[in-house]
C-alpha cells in the first residue's frame, strides 16, 4: 500500500475521496428515485380478527380527491414474536396534494388510514408509515454511505506513517472508521428487515434505528468505558496532586465522569424517563442526538488509545542529534516509579542502538520542573538515574 509523502497530500486525498462518496450516495438515490418514477409503494397495518381476510373484502374510501390504484392486496408479515397483517398499496399519483385514505371492510368497520402528500415532482410521503417514493434508493445509499466512509476512513489510517500517526488526522480517522462500521452494522439488518418485511419495518422505525445507534453502541461499551474512566480519574488525580489545580489539569477528572454519566444515563432509558408522554418523539430525538453525540466521543477515545500503542511501536530513524524525556511525578526519596524509569530506559535503549547503528552519539535532555511535594526537579532526578546508567559519564 503506497503510503502519504506528508499530511498535506494525505488530507487533500481523503477530501477528493469523500467528494466522489457522496455524490455516488446522491447518484444512487437519485437514479432510484428516477426509476421509480411516481409509483408509490406502501403497507398499512389492518386491525381484523380473521388471518384469512383477503383484499376483496375491503374498501377504499377517499376523501374528497383520490390517487389511482395500481394494486393492492393483503398479506401476513412475521418480525421475531410479533406478527400482523398489512395492506399492500400501488399509488400512482397525477397531482400534487394531500389525499386521505380510509380502509374498512364490508360492514363498515374502520381497519386502517393514512394520509398521502403528493409534492411538485410528484414524490409521495405517507404520515403513518413514513414511507416515500424511492425510499429504497435512501436505504442503499445510506448502507452504501457508511460502508464505502469506512472503507476510506481504514485506508487513509493505513496509509499513514512515521510522524503522521501521532497526528489528529490518524485519530480522527481511525474514529471515524469506528463509528461508521458501528452505524453500518446496526443498520445493515434494519435494511434487511425493510425489504423482507416492509409492513413491519416501516422507514419511521428504520429512521429511529438508525438515530439509536449511538445509544446502542453507548450501552454495550458501558464496562469498557466505566473501566476506562475510572482509570483516567485516577491518573487525574494524581496529577493534581503533583501540580497545582487548574481547569486544564481537570480535564480527564471531568471527561471521566462524563463519560460514565452519560452511559448510566441511556441505560436508564434516557431522557424519555423524565417527559411526560406527548413529549415521547422530541425525548427519543435528544436521546438519539447525545447518544450519537457521546458515541463518537467513545469513539475518539477508542482511537486515541489504538494510536498511542501504534505509535508506541513506531521506531524513528536513528539520525538523532537530541533525544527530549519528558518528565512526570516520582518518588520522595528521588528514585523513578516505573512508568518515568520506562521512559527513560526506552530512551538510552534508543541513544544505544543509534550509536551502534551509525556511529552518531545524540544528547540526552531531561526535562521536567518541580512540584511542590518534589525534593528536587524532575529533570534533575532522571539526570542522577542517567548518571548513575553510565557510571558517573553524562554521555
Amino acid at each position: 500500500m503506497k503510503r502519504y509523502g506528508s499530511l498535506a497530500q494525505a488530507r487533500k486525498s481523503l477530501a477528493r475521496q469523500l467528494i466522489i462518496l457522496v455524490i455516488t450516495v446522491l447518484l444512487v438515490f437519485t437514479a432510484v428515485r428516477l426509476m421509480t418514477g411516481n409509483r408509490f409503494d406502501t403497507a398499512l397495518p389492518i386491525y381484523y380478527s380473521s388471518v384469512d381476510l383477503d383484499a376483496s373484502d375491503l374498501v377504499l374510501k377517499w376523501e374528497q380527491d383520490s390517487i389511482p390504484v395500481a394494486d393492492y392486496r393483503t398479506g401476513i408479515e412475521a418480525d421475531g414474536p410479533a406478527s400482523g397483517t398489512f395492506l399492500y398499496l400501488s399509488l400512482l399519483p397525477e397531482e400534487p396534494g394531500v389525499y386521505r385514505l380510509l380502509v374498512q371492510d364490508r360492514k363498515g368497520y374502520d381497519l386502517a388510514e393514512e394520509t398521502f402528500h403528493v409534492g411538485r415532482y410528484l414524490t409521495t410521503f405517507a404520515e403513518v408509515s413514513g414511507n416515500f417514493t424511492g425510499d429504497k434508493g435512501f436505504f442503499l445509499a445510506s448502507v452504501l454511505f457508511y460502508c464505502g466512509l469506512s472503507v476510506l476512513m481504514l485506508r487513509f489510517f493505513l496509509k499513514l506513517r512515521g510522524s503522521q500517526i501521532y497526528s489528529y488526522s490518524a485519530i480522527f480517522s481511525l474514529g471515524v472508521f469506528i463509528f461508521a462500521t458501528v452505524n453500518l452494522i446496526v443498520i445493515m439488518p434494519v435494511v434487511f428487515r425493510r425489504f423482507r418485511s416492509p409492513g413491519m419495518n416501516q422507514t419511521w422505525m428504520f429512521l429511529d434505528d438508525i438515530a439509536s445507534g449511538g445509544q446502542f453502541f453507548s450501552v454495550i461499551t458501558f464496562p469498557l468505558i466505566l473501566i476506562f474512566s475510572i482509570l483516567l480519574i485516577i491518573s487525574n488525580i494524581e496529577l493534581l496532586r503533583h501540580e497545582r489545580p487548574r481547569v486544564q489539569n481537570a480535564l480527564g477528572l471531568i471527561l471521566g465522569f462524563l463519560m460514565i454519566g452519560g452511559d448510566l444515563f441511556f441505560i436508564r432509558g434516557g431522557l424519555m424517563l423524565l417527559m411526560p408522554h406527548k413529549f415521547v418523539r422530541i425525548a427519543m430525538v435528544l436521546d438519539n442526538i447525545v447518544g450519537a453525540a457521546f458515541a463518537y466521543v467513545e469513539c475518539i477515545l477508542l482511537s486515541s488509545v489504538i494510536c498511542g500503542l501504534r505509535a508506541a511501536k513506531h521506531v524513528p530513524e536513528y539520525n538523532r542529534d537530541y533525544i527530549l524525556i519528558l518528565g512526570c511525578g516520582f518518588r520522595k526519596d528521588g528514585t523513578l516509579p516505573p512508568l518515568l524509569k520506562g521512559r527513560v530506559d526506552k530512551a538510552i535503549e534508543f541513544w544505544h542502538s543509534q550509536l551502534e547503528k551509525t556511529g552518531k552519539q545524540a544528547t540526552l535532555i531531561p526535562s521536567g520542573g518541580q512540584g511542590r511535594s518534589e525534593p528536587m526537579a524532575e529533570a534533575e532526578a532522571m539526570y542522577r538515574y542517567i548518571i548513575r546508567l553510565f557510571g558517573g559519564d553524562s554521555g
